[in-house]
């Protein structure tokens, strides 16, 4: 499982980073002020990155893997009852269109089961500055 592999698995939120280390029961958290990150966007990413930096380098991470979860503080989802492939895609169309972020920033995934669909997206420039930071 890729999980074993990693060394941390961070638990991104809306305002703030939950970090947990692999083989001790401490979990860090690097807050995030409404002068960093608000309504999941970026105002002052070199802020971002100094805090996340320096979270690193205190807890001993640097050159570590780690594995990112998204929480729902997040993401905006909708499940979407199984349709004609037409109605499902205006249906996941029309989920995306209402999604309050710009349509650059947005990442976007949608997961098929058998009795539904369920549409996700979420900022990328926030998931991604906090991915970088870790490399």
């Amino acid at each position: 499982m890729f999980l074993e592999s990693a060394n941390a698995l961070l638990y991104l939120k809306a305002q703030s980073l939950d970090v947990y280390i692999k083989g001790t029961d401490e979990v860090g958290e690097i807050s995030f002020p409404a002068v960093v990150i608000k309504h999941l966007e970026i105002v002052d990413e070199t802020k971002l990155n100094e805090l996340i930096i320096s979270f690193i380098a205190k807890s001993g991470l640097e050159n570590q893997s780690a594995v990112l979860l998204l929480s729902d503080e997040v993401t905006f989802h909708k499940n979407i009852n199984r349709d004609t492939p037409e109605t499902e895609k205006a249906l996941i169309e029309a989920f995306f269109d209402k999604v309050p972020l710009e349509k650059s920033h947005q990442a976007k995934k949608v997961l098929v089961s058998e009795n539904a669909l369920i549409a996700v997206a979420t900022n990328r420039s926030f998931y991604e500055s906090i991915i970088n930071s870790f490399s």
